[in-house]
């Protein structure tokens, strides 16, 4: 009986794992995707809320991956005079943001979410007063900050939804 110095079935063995590190990583995309989905939800139910005054910003709000269709109101949910120059600006943050996302996808697993609304930032960082006087927000709950404590708030349960979907099942 001749001695053979190959492992017999390693191959078998590699291509069945690099199948299981996939689903790792598909999991681990989608479960950023779901914290993704759990901010929004908590700028939108626990205060401080999104701001809102025709509901643009809100409906700014976009997610996407490398490799997916993008997820946001955008479309159609614009309004006021600027609706069409805010959709214009929506689609193309959001391709810009995908191709960013592409660019670096064989690399690393990468999911973008946000606000394409240009006032954003601005709109965010507002704190205290607004040209020498009071902010008046006009939905009750919101002020400045929001996302950044939505992300705050959220970090705990971020950490256990990656955890949760990033399990080889």
């Amino acid at each position: 009986m001749a001695f053979s110095n190959q492992v017999q079935g390693l191959d078998e063995v590699i291509r069945n794992l690099n199948i299981e590190i996939a689903k790792i990583k598909g999991a681990t995309k989608q479960g950023l995707v779901k914290s993704l989905a759990l901010v929004r939800y908590n700028t939108e139910h626990t205060p401080p809320l999104t701001p809102v005054d025709l509901g643009n910003l809100r409906a700014s709000w976009f997610v996407v991956t490398a490799d997916s269709v993008p997820v946001g109101k955008g479309t159609e949910q614009f309004k006021g005079p600027k609706a069409a120059e805010m959709l214009s600006d929506h689609s193309s943050t959001v391709q810009e943001c995908q191709q960013i996302a592409q660019s670096d996808a064989i690399k690393k697993i990468i999911v973008i979410g946000g606000y394409s609304a240009n006032y954003a930032v601005y709109v965010h960082e507002l704190l205290g007063t607004a040209s020498g006087k009071e902010i008046m927000w006009s939905r009750v709950g919101s002020g400045p900050k929001w996302l950044e404590w939505a992300f705050t708030r959220s970090q705990q349960d971020i950490l256990v939804i990656i955890a949760e979907n990033a399990r080889v099942k």
